[in-house]
Order: structure tokens, then sequence, then C-alpha cells
């Protein structure tokens, strides 16, 4: 596990002014192997240029663009970036949130000790951006004895930035986001990933941060 490549799948549009915290936050993970596809969606400010510096510089960056035969979209661009990755684990993450330091040690480790967990999901802080205010937990509940069930009921959540995927349990199961929805993509996609199944490991405490500011769907 400790040399397990995980691949990072970022969607992007417009967010150069955001993505750099989130793509340092990603550099200076202590897992160092790793690669970061970001998938532009069509963007009109200067995240192309931005990320080919990040580029240059580092080599786990990889910048591409959502090909024109694929729908407007981020749903798109997880799919795409899944089908470039190479990595024996999967993160896909958004480009306005915070990965903490220790985020893919702590998760792969624990699915070293869980081989029967497809999955490891940990908890999420918020952080209002707007307001410079800590939020605290995004959701205070991501265990249940009922877990499909209770993730429908919204009494257990967590988004598309928290878990941590085996590869082949994405692949053999056919799971990819539905790039019809515009909104909930990771309600869905989780609902058909608990379907499959709910035995997933857990990391008690928050690794990552998400940002709420006025652009971010979550936030609504």
């Amino acid at each position: 596990m400790a040399e397990s490549l995980v691949s990072i799948i970022i969607p992007t549009y417009n967010r150069a002014h955001l993505i750099s915290d989130t793509l340092n936050s990603i550099q200076n993970q202590t897992h160092k192997n790793w690669e970061c596809i970001v998938v532009d969606d069509g963007s009109t400010d200067n995240t192309e240029e931005l990320l080919n510096r990040y580029v240059s510089n580092d080599d786990r960056f990889i910048f591409t663009k959502r090909p024109e035969s694929k729908p407007k979209g981020a749903n798109a661009c997880r799919n795409y970036g899944l089908e470039l990755s190479k990595g024996q684990f999967v993160n896909w993450f958004d480009s306005d949130d915070i990965m903490h330091t220790n985020k893919l040690e702590l998760q792969l480790k624990v699915l070293k000790s869980n081989p029967e967990s497809p999955y490891c999901i940990c908890l999420s802080k918020w952080f209002d951006k707007e307001t410079n205010t800590d939020l605290g937990l995004r959701s205070k509940s991501i265990d249940s004895k009922k877990r499909l069930e209770d993730y429908c009921l919204y009494n257990i959540f967590w988004l598309t930035t928290a878990p941590l995927w085996r590869r082949d349990f994405i692949i053999n199961n056919q799971l990819s986001f539905d790039e019809n929805l515009h909104q909930s993509q990771e309600y869905d996609f989780h609902i058909k990933a608990l379907a499959v199944s709910d035995r997933y490991a857990i990391v008690k405490e928050p690794l990552l941060t998400l940002i709420k500011h006025k652009e971010a769907i979550s936030s609504n």
C-alpha cells in the first residue's frame, strides 16, 4: 500500500482563483505516489496557463480537456479522468476543496487493514470562505447499521471528495457518474456503489476541508 499509485481526478471550470490551494494540498500529501489528473470543462479564465505551470514543475500533475464528444459538465470530466488514470486507487476531488496532508496515507492504511472493504470514507470539515468561518463537520455521521437506507434518507452522508476507492471495484462493477445530472451527482453515484457493497471502511476524523463559497453547488 505504501507504494500504491493513487489517481486523484479533478474536474474544473473557471476555478483559477481557487484551484491553487487544492493542488498545493495534494502536493503536500505524506503519501507521495499519486497522479493528479485535472480535466478542464471549457474554462475561459487562465486555468490552462496556471495548470501548465504545475505540470512543468511536477510531472505527477496531468492537465487535459474534456473531449468535445463528451457532454459539458463535471460528471463527464470525472468519467474521462478515470479512463486516463493508472492508479490502483482513485480519489475524485473538487477544484475548490483542500486535502489534509495525511488523507491518502491514512485511508490507504485503513484499506490495507480491511481487504474486504472496496472503499474508505472519512469525515469532512466545512469552511465558509465568504465569512472566514469554520463550520465544523459537514456531516457528523458516516456510519450506521443500515448504510444504504440511511444514506438514501440523508441520515448519513458524504460528498465526492471523501471516499478513496479501489479501482477494481469501480471498473468491475461498471460504476460511473451520470453525465445527464448537473446536481446531486455524488448522491446518485454513492447510492449505486452502496447497492453493490456497503462494506466500506471508515476514518473517524476529518481528512479534508470543503470550501463553501457562492459558486459552490454543494453549498446550496
